[in-house]
């Protein structure tokens, strides 16, 4: 496309278009007059580079009727006429083209008076103008804001990259220096100066690495002291003598038997335990294949025979240790390095993310946290406007949270979430997956509890996604979803509680095959009724596979479940705030609970 460019020429003290129509305003010089000089000319550049010297042409007109010398005194430092065409030769009336100089100091508008001379002969003419020129306003976006190291252990290190985009169109900033907010925070390599040209982005990686327990965020501030700056992100980090340590394998290419390579992990003396998960796009199921301890220690071999209790689990596959309150299943005292293999079992995909988490308490694993999202179907009473104050939504929360007690895991933060589509007030067989999807939309990663009318047509009154369930949200296994409707506060919060240790890594003490679990304290029930063993149908368990009303985990159990990945340290999740029962649980007590049906807990079993 051809442009068409419009010549501006300046007369006198006014701005011509068009020759024809200017009208001759001359302060005159030189021969003087006493006549006070004209009024300066108004004039806008427009809008130019906040950082880098800007030149603007214009024509400008000779005033005199014969010829003159067009020349300008010094003008400021900021604006100015350019040395282009000056001390030129101009006919009478004829036109120049000269430069006006723009040499910013920031953004923002900036006017001067700046003077053009015209000489001929002992005859001189001063045109003053009035140059405004705006610098370009600075606009930065930071990724990710605010940068979020989590908590890391003292002795640990976190490393992020950040990236600062320079949002203008004319303006490219050099950062200088930078600085961060306490010691423990310390830029990787040098990256200053550092010049970011507009719509591109300054990339900075910093290391987060604490000699101290404390709270060490602030402020990432990028060029304090340049033009363009300075631009400050947020920083979030925390040191703690407790936390966790995420190794992320990132996309592992399986081998022609659909295995990952031999993984290796560093696990330090104060682990607590130790979580494996696996996760494939394909509908592969996806498991444990092999798992070492140092000094050979066996968790699992590539048999599937050893001590460790493991499962295939869909598309996402989670196992942690220990998880059993048997030696063969406890960490190796002392640390060292873990090997490990995750496994496609069936379907398809050459590739697996594998990521580990390493719990570490300073304080062991006798007391743990466990935050929640719940999220709530729209044909249910309590919406997330009024969970806090809804009566049976609290007494179910107050009874999961008094069973959990019993063993040392005290509820934390919860969040509550309206489920939007109504199509979820009724899961039916398989939706489940759909439905634990959503949980994407949680802004932060813990146990998802959905609450819906019903679950599989009534056939089941609780379902978890997954045993040992990953540490993630928006997937196909990420939750547990109950039946909320036509059950009283005691008898969901029952419920929740059997589905949510399955979430954490219990099984069934004993199934309705007979089988029993791997946890050793647990008594051997039968799978009905009553024997010499057990004077009670199910042991008082609450993990028995017909939830028969025992509220009792034993310490075996309460070992396993402090040791999932979605567990928090005392401290790093503030405990719910609500009414509490004023009567603490027994470990032993059995809740009255309404009718059950035979075989309700659905948990998908290898």
């Amino acid at each position: 496309m051809r442009k068409i460019h419009r010549q501006e020429r300046l007369f006198g003290g006014a701005l011509c278009l068009f020759l024809s129509t200017c009208v001759f305003l001359a302060a005159c010089g030189g021969g003087g007059g006493g006549e006070p000089p004209a009024p300066p000319v108004p004039l806008d550049i427009g809008v130019h580079s906040s950082t880098t010297a800007s030149q603007v042409g214009r024509s400008f007109l000779n005033p005199h009727n014969q010829p003159a010398t067009v020349s300008a005194p010094p003008g400021t430092s900021v604006l100015a006429f350019g040395p282009a065409n000056m001390g030129t030769q101009v006919g009478a009336f004829g036109t120049v083209s000269l430069d006006i100089v723009f040499s910013p100091t920031g953004s923002g508008p900036v006017t001067e008076i700046v003077t053009l001379r015209w000489t001929s002969g002992s005859n001189v003419i001063d045109q003053r103008f009035e140059i405004t020129a705006t610098g370009e306003a600075f606009d930065w976006t930071a990724t990710p804001d605010p940068v979020d190291f989590g908590d890391v252990l003292v002795g640990d290190a976190q490393e992020l990259e950040i990236r600062v985009r320079n949002n203008s169109q004319r303006s490219p900033v050099t950062f200088t220096a930078g600085t961060l907010p306490t010691p423990a925070f310390t830029f990787v390599g040098s990256p200053f100066p550092q010049t970011v040209q507009p719509g591109l982005s300054a990339i900075v990686r910093v290391r987060f690495a604490p000699t101290a327990v404390a709270n060490q965020g602030g402020i990432l501030r990028l060029g304090p002291d340049d033009v363009g700056g300075p631009v400050d992100v947020p920083l979030w980090a925390n040191s703690s003598g407790s936390g966790e340590k995420v190794i992320d394998f990132g996309n592992v290419s399986l081998d022609g038997a659909g295995q990952t390579p031999e993984l290796a992990l560093d696990v330090p003396s104060d682990a607590v335990s130790i979580t494996l998960e696996g996760r494939m796009s394909s509908s592969a199921e996806v498991g444990l294949r092999s798992f070492t301890g140092p000094g050979g220690k066996v968790y699992e071999n590539t048999s599937q025979t050893g001590p460790l209790l493991w499962a295939e689990a869909r598309t996402t596959f989670s196992t942690h240790i220990p998880s059993t309150d048997g030696g063969a299943t406890q960490l190796v005292a002392g640390g060292g390095t873990y090997t490990f293999r995750l496994y496609r079992f069936s379907g398809a995909g050459s590739t697996m993310d594998v990521r580990a988490i390493i719990e570490r308490r300073a304080n062991g694993n006798a007391n743990t946290v466990l935050p929640l999202n719940i999220f709530l179907a729209p044909g249910i009473a309590p919406t997330a406007a009024t969970a806090e104050t809804d009566t049976k939504l609290q007494g179910v929360v107050d009874r999961l949270g008094q069973v959990l007690e019993t063993r040392g895991v005290t509820l934390g933060n919860i969040t509550y979430y309206d489920i939007a589509n109504g199509a979820y007030d009724n899961i039916s067989q398989g939706e489940e997956v759909q439905l634990f999807q959503t949980s994407q939309v949680a802004s932060r990663t813990r146990l998802n509890l959905f609450l819906v009318q019903t679950v599989w047509g009534g056939q089941l009154l609780g379902l978890a996604g997954a045993i040992d369930g990953a540490r993630r949200n928006g997937d196909g296994v990420t939750g547990v979803v109950l039946q909320y409707i036509q059950l009283d506060a005691d008898t969901v919060g029952m419920i929740a509680a059997h589905e949510i240790c399955h979430y954490l890594g219990l099984w069934h003490t004993v199934e309705s095959t007979g089988t029993w679990d791997l946890i050793g304290d647990t008594v051997q029930c039968p799978a009905a009724g009553t024997d010499a063993t057990c004077s009670i149908a199910g042991g008082g368990l609450l993990m028995h596979w017909q939830l028969l009303g025992g509220s009792l985990l034993t310490p075996g159990q309460g070992l396993v479940i402090r040791g999932h990945a979605h567990m928090h340290p005392p401290g790093q999740q503030n405990q719910k705030i609500g009414p509490r029962r004023q009567t603490p649980l027994s470990p032993e007590a059995v809740v009255e609970l309404g009718n059950l049906p035979p075989g309700w807990c659905g948990t998908r079993h290898r």
